[in-house]
């Protein structure tokens, strides 16, 4: 974006202009995205924080892209520099609207939000390389801009980016650690795809700009291919077996642990008091095995209440009262009722 002249922001009629004509294209592939996608209805709110984070990330860019020049004067080196950069940003503003927001509930959330930031990144982006045709009257220059650009950048804005997305909804049912490998994997794909697509525009005049679109609408074929085996993954079905599983489990490892400290499952008195008066030193197994099991049924109640509902910070407050370190067999026995059902 460092070639971008911002002196024709100036003018509040262009700048209107420019970001109508550079919105529109992406509102325009957030609704075919979103009608891929549609047969569970998501937060509206969290959709427009997630276009509204690509925006300020855009911002962002422009003296991030300068810092850059630091590093090198290399065309190809800078381009590299460039893209990464961009992936980064909208992969933090993709991380804060998680964070605020309890908007990922299925393998498909994870890249359909990232592909809202791609898109809110690359409306704004596209206005402001829109500004000069705008403000000199070039309607042609305009009318080939925004047609490469809704048929080309955009999408390939939306397809590289939703890649970090993808990997973690392959990583959905798996261990965090697991889930930042699989993240970092994808937003690396996504730098390098981003950089082709870059280098091709700027170093291969000779390769025409149907070759490169036919190459972004390959890469998007396979990436509706993810979707549809994301989707598959994060049917009501599958997901309701998976849940029975890691409830199965949990309730296999609290069971062990009660024939372990001689307690029963009505028993009121804390497990954690029991370990006590077995004599359990408090760095053994026995004492690490109820932690992880005190954490990962948290982590089960606290995602069944945002399901019924509560807020994010509700829910965890709830079930950090609920069931606290010093839990009794009895109250562990009932949120086991609750999350079977």
């Amino acid at each position: 974006m460092q070639n971008i002249d911002l002196s024709f922001a100036q003018d509040p009629n262009t700048l209107s202009l420019a970001l109508i004509a550079g919105v529109i294209p992406a509102l325009i592939w957030i609704f075919f995205w979103i009608r891929e996608t549609r047969e569970r209805p998501r937060s509206f709110s969290s959709f427009f924080f997630a276009f509204l984070g690509g925006v300020f990330m855009v911002v962002m860019a422009l003296p991030v892209e300068k810092f850059m020049l630091v590093f090198s004067n290399n065309p190809n080196t800078l381009t590299v520099l460039w893209a990464g950069s961009e992936e980064v940003l909208k992969f933090i503003a993709f991380l804060l609207v998680l964070f605020m927001s309890s908007a990922v509930e299925s393998p498909i959330d994870y890249p359909v939000y990232m592909m809202i930031v791609a898109l809110g990144f690359s409306g704004f982006e596209n206005s402001l390389y829109f500004l000069q045709p705008l403000q000199t009257g070039t309607t042609n220059i305009l009318i080939l801009a925004g047609s490469m650009r809704f048929l080309g950048t955009t999408l390939m804005h939306a397809v590289v980016s939703c890649l970090p997305g993808i990997a973690l909804g392959f990583a959905f049912f798996k261990k965090r650690t697991t889930k930042i490998i699989f993240a970092i994997f994808g937003l690396s794909l996504a730098i390098a795809g981003h950089s082709l697509f870059n280098l091709f525009i700027t170093e291969k005049p000779d390769v025409t700009f149907f070759t490169i679109l036919a190459c972004v609408w390959l890469a998007t074929i396979i990436i509706m291919i993810s979707f549809e085996r994301l989707r598959a993954n994060g049917s009501a079905e599958n997901l309701q077996r998976r849940k029975n599983e890691a409830i199965a489990a949990l309730e296999h490892s609290f069971t062990d642990l009660l024939q372990n400290t001689e307690m029963h499952e009505n028993d009121t008195e804390a497990i954690l008091a029991g370990l006590t008066k077995k004599g359990v030193a408090p760095d053994g197994p026995l004492h690490a095995e109820l932690t992880q099991l005190l954490t990962a049924l948290r982590e089960a109640y606290s995602m069944y209440l945002m399901n019924q509902g509560a807020k994010k910070e509700d829910a965890r407050r709830a079930t950090q009262t609920l069931i606290p370190d010093t839990a009794p067999p009895r109250a562990i026995t009932g949120i086991f009722s609750v999350l079977k059902k």
